[in-house]
């Protein structure tokens, strides 16, 4: 083979073809990162629902592919009319300041190029002084340290939701065609990403809204309970019913395993006395006569003699001492939260609320509807308590009269009397005091409590 030099054409022939083959194959290399760049922005609109996350991502993903000093995601304010915003997301190199801090005026721009942005106009300067720009444009541009831009717009629907803005700050750079038909793809998948931002929210907004919903038509359905609970007790003076009911109500509204009203010995053991519980679960009313919670007999009630409420998610996780939790454990409860019941200013007994499925957070609204029944049925104690007073007083009443219309004999019926009263008042001593002409006076009868002097 012939050493030769080629003549003058043929190598320059060569060496442009050597040139353009190595334009291509740039060319070529920078499409393969652009898809490669565009795929990741794709995927991550996919798999993400953080709309922050995307476009923060996508930004530095942009700047690393272009070389750029910044690129920013810029928002119009809503009901601006397209004349304020703020940089919503950014990756800008270190040496140049945030965009993110800044509110941006320009009163100039919903009035001459909104609409034109609204029909897909994209900018690209190569540079900021020799674009025939405004004079308050550049100064916006200047407080960036911006030398030339590249802006497509972002839309969300038909509307003009923002901007997609790369920034060159260095120095002046004159934007390829490839560049600008890349960041347009890439504003077309923010407006996707949009889309779907938006409908989470009004996936949010809707499960909110049925949360509420459903919220308020359970506070109804305790309400209703609370007024059904307090008319039988106002109608009614029958204890069990009352009891039955407050158990059956609640354990149907709170959705429980178990309700129970719970009532203190003298010496603060227990028992169970009523209790409502769904189909599985041993009946603890018969079954366990009685309960000493040591606890609570050490300090006379506890906490529940402070009028207080407690509710516990999860037995296991609460501190309990393993004496305690084996007395849960045989009342079959994982969770349970309970409030006192007072028949005047003693406490009297409690109403308890048990899961026994598994653990359970208990809402505020559950303990104040417990503590709210538990008022009501320390009302219904005592009326009934009144109740069995009135009894008492209308049959001690019916004996002495009896005692009147059967007997003549004054001292039989004066003691009598006597006796009735003291026991029916529970008090110490009660009296017959008969007064003389002066006015002065000698007790003839009384009934006294054992330990005291008569008189």
């Amino acid at each position: 083979m012939s050493n030769l030099p080629l003549p003058n054409k043929q190598f320059n022939a060569l060496q442009q073809a050597a040139y353009q083959l190595a334009s291509c194959t740039d060319q070529i290399f920078q499409q393969i990162e652009q898809q490669q760049t565009l795929t990741s922005i794709i995927d991550k609109i996919r798999s993400s629902l953080d709309l922050d996350t995307i476009l923060n991502t996508t930004a530095t993903e942009i700047r690393q592919l272009l070389n750029a000093d910044r690129v920013g995601v810029f928002r119009f304010t809503p009901g601006s009319g397209w004349d304020e915003g703020e940089f919503v997301a950014e990756d800008v190199a270190a040496e140049y300041p945030s965009a993110l801090a800044a509110k941006v005026y320009d009163h100039c721009f919903g009035s001459q190029f909104a609409d034109r942005y609204i029909q897909g106009r994209v900018q690209a300067v190569a540079d900021i002084y020799d674009a025939q720009l405004s004079d308050c444009h550049i100064k916006i541009l200047e407080q960036f340290q911006i030398r030339a831009n590249l802006i497509v717009p972002v839309l969300k629907g038909e509307d003009l939701w923002g901007l997609l803005c790369i920034h060159q700050c260095s120095n002046p750079r004159r934007w390829q065609l490839s560049e600008i038909e890349f960041i347009k793809k890439i504003a077309a998948y923010f407006a996707v990403a949009l889309q779907q931002a938006e409908h989470l929210e009004q996936i949010k907004y809707q499960a909110t809204l049925l949360a509420q919903t459903q919220a308020q038509e359970k506070a109804l359905m305790r309400q209703k309970a609370l007024v059904k609970i307090t008319n039988r007790i106002r109608q009614s003076l029958d204890w069990e019913a009352i009891c039955q009911t407050a158990t059956e109500e609640v354990h149907q509204l709170l959705e429980a395993d178990r309700v129970t009203i719970y009532r203190f010995n003298p010496d603060w053991s227990g028992e169970f006395i009523f209790e409502s519980v769904s189909l599985g679960w041993q009946p603890l009313v018969a079954f366990i006569p009685n309960v000493a919670d040591t606890h609570l007999m050490e300090t006379k009630g506890g906490r529940y003699a402070r009028n207080e409420t407690f509710a516990v998610s999860d037995i296991y996780q609460a501190g309990h001492s393993d004496c305690h939790i084996a007395l849960l454990e045989e009342f079959q409860a994982k969770a349970y939260a309970i409030a006192p019941i007072f028949q005047d200013d003693r406490l009297w007994g409690l109403l308890a609320a048990f899961q026994n499925s598994a653990p359970r957070n208990w809402q505020a609204d559950e303990i104040e509807l417990l503590a709210q029944i538990g008022e009501q049925l320390g009302i219904a104690l005592q009326q009934a308590k009144e109740q069995k007073r009135a009894i008492e007083r209308q049959q001690s009443l019916v004996k002495i009269v009896s005692k009147i219309r059967h007997s003549l004999d004054l001292a039989d019926i004066c003691q009598t009397a006597t006796d009735e009263v003291r026991q029916l008042l529970e008090v110490d001593r009660v009296t017959i005091y008969r007064f003389n002409p002066d006015w002065s006076g000698n007790f003839l009868f009384e009934s006294l409590a054992g330990g005291w002097k008569p008189l």
